[in-house]
């Protein structure tokens, strides 16, 4: 008799776990994309800000500053996915600080993809393209110099 008391209570449980579970597991793997894009967004910031030749000091800096912008959208945008802006992994291989300019446009143009994949949600305020678009106009400051 108890048993069929709960039945009712735990079917409907049950059918709001699975009405909210496509939800939750859709946004997760987006945080992935902007924990892999901060860390190259950040290391390519770290490997501009160690060329001090000061022919490309002027559009490096402009490359800077827009990626700090990026790092700045996009750990907003993790933070409103439950996420840690601050936890990420490290940046992918590749990259050399012997040619900070070329390493940094690699790591730009991986961070950019990763950027690309998924859906921005609703309460990022479109945090997702504003990160695209300064990473493009970073991108637009460094090209130059390759």
């Amino acid at each position: 008799m108890r048993t069929m008391k709960l039945l009712p209570f735990a079917a409907t449980a049950l059918l709001s776990l699975l009405a909210f579970a496509p939800a939750a597991a859709k946004a997760q793997p987006q945080v992935i994309h902007y924990h892999s894009a901060l860390a190259d967004l950040r290391t390519a910031r770290y490997y501009l800000q160690l060329d001090h030749r000061p022919e490309y000091a002027k559009p490096e800096a402009k490359a800077i500053e827009e990626l700090s912008k990026a790092i700045d959208d996009i750990s907003k945008a993790v933070m409103n996915e439950g996420g840690k802006p601050w936890q990420v992994p490290p940046p992918e291989a590749g990259a050399n600080p012997n040619t900070p300019i070329h390493s940094a446009v690699k790591l730009l143009n991986d961070a950019h993809d990763d950027l690309s994949r998924g859906e921005d949600i609703p309460a990022n305020q479109g945090l997702q393209a504003r990160g695209l678009k300064h990473i493009e106009e970073a991108l637009n400051h460094l090209r130059p110099l390759v």
